[in-house]
């Protein structure tokens, strides 16, 4: 006698909780539709690697700087350190682009010498200069207008 096809609305939570098994002990594909393993076994995390890679610059970081301390001593990564924070803190003027380049930071941490996504898809106009009276800009900027 042959089974009849599962006639619940499958998601693929469903499937891998109710297990619902064709004539031969597998899930009928044609009714519930194809699922992922990663799915299928309840576990939506991404690849084991995609962590590691999303966290790939602050590792090298922490790893360059306890080299430095190491080989130079304490005062080497407090001074990278210093130096990349006043960077970061450095500002426009108002008149100039909105968006920063970092120009600077990419610099201090090597980042300038290789060629990345952002380098290739960047949309130019986002760090040009805007068309404005620059004492206006920063007269409006400190409230004086």
């Amino acid at each position: 006698m042959a089974s009849l096809p599962c006639l619940q609305e499958m998601t693929p939570t469903a499937i891998s909780s109710q297990r619902c098994k064709g004539e031969f002990g597998v899930t009928p594909v044609m009714h519930t539709g194809l699922v992922s393993k990663q799915e299928d076994a309840g576990n939506l995390s991404s690849h084991p690697l995609q962590s590691r890679e999303a966290n790939w610059d602050k590792e090298l970081d922490r790893k360059n700087m306890q080299m430095s301390r190491n080989t130079q001593g304490l005062h080497m990564p407090m001074k990278i350190g210093m130096e990349r924070f006043a960077v970061r803190q450095a500002g426009r003027l108002p008149c100039m682009a909105t968006k920063t380049s970092n120009l600077m930071e990419d610099t201090l941490t090597g980042k300038d010498e290789l060629i990345s996504v952002e380098d290739v898809f960047n949309n130019p106009m986002e760090f040009s200069e805007r068309g404005q009276n620059s004492h206006a800009a920063m007269e409006r900027r400190l409230g004086l207008l």
